[in-house]
């Protein structure tokens, strides 16, 4: 029902940084995993998830409700 009224560069606003953020907490995940079998990363991206994955997260999910709200008030 809304999904006519939001253009698809506000989707993709709303769903790149939902994607980035699982694109790295995979990475994250990844290396932990490497880490406890003895074996050294190649990138130690661990850190870096643990601070950006639920900023990134939260961002889309909030530019994608911004919009959401926004076509419900502007008909």
């Amino acid at each position: 029902m809304f999904g006519a009224r939001i253009e698809p560069w506000q989707m993709a606003a709303g769903a790149l940084p939902v994607a980035l953020s699982g694109l790295l907490a995979l990475q994250g995940k990844t290396d932990i995993t490497q880490m406890c079998q003895g074996i050294k990363p190649q990138r130690n991206s661990v850190r870096l998830a643990l601070r950006v994955v639920p900023s990134l997260y939260g961002l889309g999910l909030g530019v994608f409700l911004a919009f959401l709200t926004l076509s419900y008030l502007n008909p």
